[in-house]
């Protein structure tokens, strides 16, 4: 977890052995980062990739140190457009 002035605003999830996340697993990483919103699956690139409805977050899916990994990220005010 990346913490800026106290409030996370990255996270990363995979499994220690780098086995593939479930379907199941990545839908309660990204529940647990809703904020209230919903995410949106975004497949316009090779890695999978979610948007989350009010856009303060996204989210990918895809390799992190020869480790599928779950990144969840805040987006900062500059590149949400708010």
């Amino acid at each position: 977890m990346v913490f800026d002035k106290g409030v996370s605003v990255l996270e990363r999830y995979s499994h220690v052995k780098g086995t593939d996340l479930s379907e199941k697993e990545i839908a309660k990483f990204l529940k647990a980062n809703a904020g209230g919103a919903t995410w949106v699956p975004d497949n316009n690139s090779k890695e999978r990739r979610f948007k989350r409805s009010d856009h303060k977050a996204e989210a990918t899916y895809g390799k992190v140190d020869d480790r599928l990994t779950l990144t969840v990220r805040e987006l900062s005010r500059r590149d949400s457009g708010n």
